[in-house]
């Protein structure tokens, strides 16, 4: 679906295709959808009236992306984080199987410091690069992370 009004934050340009809309399923911080579009010009991405005013709010500080798991962690979240380990890559095996293409390269808006984009390339040997995005400042850059860019 094409969408005129919409312009992209980059070049200005008002010719974008809709990508997807999307809501947070995980924690629930809002119950509005966010739509995302791709630049027709310049390729650009982009999230259509981002929630500037409300971050704090979607990711407080005890936010899981912010850290990953560590060897400190008590018994019970390092069984919870393994449980949830295993239903992500489950999940992520099953929609990367509906990609038709020889590689994969994603990108992770909010991916903190990219533990969760590992479990995404151990689920599919295709998946060849991933690039995160996230703007707390509190963000160790690359940690850990393989094969990825984090911004």
């Amino acid at each position: 679906m094409n969408r005129a009004h919409h312009q992209c934050p980059l070049c200005s340009s008002k010719k974008g295709l809709h990508l997807s809309t999307v809501r947070d399923v995980e924690y629930f911080t809002s119950d509005r959808d966010y739509e995302y579009f791709e630049c027709l010009d310049c390729k650009c991405v982009y999230l259509d009236d981002p929630p500037i005013n409300s971050l704090s709010e979607i990711y407080p500080d005890s936010y899981y992306s912010t850290e990953g798991p560590s060897e400190n962690d008590s018994f019970l979240n390092r069984v919870q984080i393994k449980v949830k380990e295993t239903l992500d890559k489950r999940l992520f095996r099953g929609a990367l199987q509906k990609i038709r293409n020889e590689t994969i390269d994603c990108l992770d808006i909010g991916g903190g410091v990219g533990w969760i984009s590992n479990h995404l390339r151990e689920s599919d040997p295709r998946v060849r690069h991933t690039t995160i995005i996230d703007i707390n400042e509190k963000i160790s850059c690359c940690g850990g992370i393989k094969r990825a860019q984090i911004y």
